[in-house]
């Protein structure tokens, strides 16, 4: 692996098949010409809210919604977006990421969290489900980057599930004109035209919350899921942890990072 975003990037073939396209700018992630070393604690806010994903796409496959019919968009801030690549990867999902330049965003950030999570995300295989993941802070028009109701009817797909990162309680769904209107609003307003046009199409169409971080009480139950969950322990020992620290050490990282957030 020459360069830490080509373990991220798909064929040709693979994205065809769903009428998409991808853009993961190898200049908008460069090596830094120091030497920086990279440690778990860095990425606190990475698995908190990849945990907050995690919990909502089990939520989803235990009420019957995550299968083959369903097609899943997720926004959440570029930091993060590793991370939660691997969770998707880890629950048969396969990640097709967008990103576009911010100018808060610096290239030693990009390569440090895609350089960091590179080949974890590679130990997955790719997944049968499928999402198109965005930076929440981008502007670019999302509208654009789906594929058209037609393509995903010809693959079977029947309801349309948007994964936030917002300001509700962790797995909140968005459903009031006064809540859609704040979430579609800002950077993000392209995605209301897209929910307008999905909508019209006739999809199934549900607006759910993923961040722990908006309420003590969501940030508690992200972490009763993640502490009561073997099988996400262990996935936390290898990917977060990486040899340097056990399960024990990061989950009082998390239970840490609450008494300083709230």
């Amino acid at each position: 692996m020459k360069h830490p975003i080509d373990a991220f990037k798909h064929t040709s073939k693979t994205l065809r098949k769903y009428g998409m396209n991808e853009y993961l700018r190898r200049d908008l992630i460069r090596k830094p010409k120091e030497s920086v070393s990279y440690i778990p604690q860095d990425y606190t806010n990475d698995v908190i809210l990849g945990e907050g994903l995690e919990y909502m796409l089990n939520r989803l496959r235990e009420e019957g919604n995550l299968d083959k019919k369903t097609f899943i968009i997720v926004e959440e801030g570029m930091p993060h977006i590793p991370y939660g690549a691997i969770v998707l990867r880890r629950n048969d999902i396969e990640p097709f990421i967008w990103l576009e330049k911010r100018e808060d965003v610096t290239p030693t950030m990009y390569y440090s969290n895609f350089s960091y999570f590179a080949d974890e995300f590679k130990k997955f295989e790719r997944g049968n489900l499928v999402a198109r993941v965005f930076d929440t802070h981008s502007s670019i028009d999302r509208s654009d980057l789906i594929p058209d109701s037609e393509k995903l009817k010809e693959k079977g797909i029947e309801r349309v599930v948007f994964l936030m990162e917002g300001t509700l309680a962790l797995g909140s769904e968005y459903n009031t004109d006064e809540e859609l209107d704040s979430l579609f609003s800002g950077e993000r307003s392209s995605l209301a035209s897209l929910y307008r046009s999905l909508n019209k199409a006739g999809f199934k169409i549900k607006i759910y919350e993923i961040d722990p971080r908006s309420t003590e009480h969501s940030y508690e139950k992200m972490l009763k899921f993640v502490k009561e969950n073997d099988e996400i322990l262990a996935f936390l020992e290898d990917v977060w942890g990486q040899g340097r620290a056990d399960r024990n050490e990061l989950v009082k990282i998390l239970e840490d990072f609450k008494k300083s957030w709230f």
